[in-house]
């Protein structure tokens, strides 16, 4: 399952700690289903950014694959985006690809 959250909250300002519990929780969740997980950070909301650092502790700490720059890249591409802050179908497809990409380089296909 590819678990890519948190965008809004961190929109609306909810603190990092907080994001970071609620995705723990749902990746306990999924794994207890034994499902596997893949982790897509997404950006803060400010000029210069990239995903927050809770998205790669959690990887390692679950030893989950994890991509945290081909959201950041789209976001910064203005062809990419459907509005400022939605990828449109060429960003989404960008996306598709960078995970395939780590599912192929983690062995999962």
């Amino acid at each position: 399952m590819i678990v890519c959250l948190g965008g809004n909250d961190l929109l609306r300002n909810v603190g990092e700690a907080h994001i970071r519990n609620n995705l723990r929780e749902i990746i306990r969740a999924i794994k207890r289903q034994n499902i596997s997980v893949v982790l897509v950070g997404v950006p803060k909301p400010t000029l210069i950014t990239s995903a927050p650092e809770f998205y790669g502790e959690l990887a390692r700490e679950f030893d989950i694959p994890y991509e945290g720059k081909i959201v950041t890249s789209v976001l910064y591409r203005s062809e990419l985006k459907s509005d400022s802050i939605h990828p449109n179908a060429m960003g989404y497809r960008r996306m598709a690809e960078a995970i395939a990409e780590l599912l192929k380089k983690s062995g999962a296909i």
